[in-house]
């Protein structure tokens, strides 16, 4: 099993690679374990030198709430993925967040990541034990990609991701970001009013952003 160090960011869709000594010089750090298929099996993050919390996949055969009690000997938080499966044409992950200082786990802790065939993060949400999604919890991810055609006849592409947020069940908002990974240091670009603008911005159709609509994270 491989061992990496790094930097995750909250989406958890990118890591910052560091070494075992540049990892120890710093308060906050992730250990990411991996299988030698590339797939992470647990990853441990440390605060202030000591081990603060536990994100593990389960594999087939693996009880949950065995692990929890095992888990539990060494911190107070523990998050379980259930590994990425197919819905429609995205891939979707399960997460459910444990607090040893809490009785049972709580009502809204439990979250969905929705994926798209390019590994890239298309949708986070908070939800209740039925996959249900709280109201304004979902934060979802579109990929542009603009082409632009020189004065010589050259062409360059810049990448652009759009961030949809959500009130009462509808778009409250939708930000323009620099660059195709979804990270803290993001740098927005613009902000748009509605979907119309999009489309006027982007070009496509309507139907090109249904998934967009409404913020619940499963694809219609």
């Amino acid at each position: 099993m491989e061992i990496i160090f790094g930097l995750l960011n909250p989406n958890r869709t990118y890591l910052n690679i560091l070494s075992e000594q540049q990892a120890s010089q710093l308060n906050y750090y992730n250990k990411v374990y991996k299988y030698d298929n590339d797939l992470v099996k647990k990853i441990e993050t440390y605060n202030s030198g000591a081990l603060y919390a536990i994100d593990y996949y389960l594999d087939l055969g693996e009880n949950e709430t065995d692990l929890l009690d095992q888990f539990y000997q060494s911190v107070d938080y523990v998050s379980f993925f259930d590994r990425k499966i197919p819905v429609g044409i995205f891939l979707m992950e399960k997460e459910r967040v444990y607090d040893k200082n809490v009785s049972n786990l709580l009502l809204n802790n439990h979250r969905i990541r929705v994926y798209d065939n390019k590994d890239r993060i298309v949708c986070v949400s908070s939800t209740d034990k039925n996959n249900y999604p709280y109201p304004d919890s979902t934060i979802k991810y579109s990929y542009e990609l603009i082409t632009t055609i020189d004065t010589d006849g050259s062409s360059s592409s810049d990448q652009f991701y759009l961030e949809f947020t959500y009130y009462k069940g509808e778009i409250s908002g939708i930000d323009i970001n620099e660059g195709h990974l979804v990270e803290d240091d993001k740098h927005l670009i613009d902000d748009l009013d509605d979907i119309n603008e999009v489309l006027d911005r982007f070009g496509g159709s309507l139907s090109d952003y249904q998934y967009y609509l409404s913020p619940h994270w499963m694809p219609s």
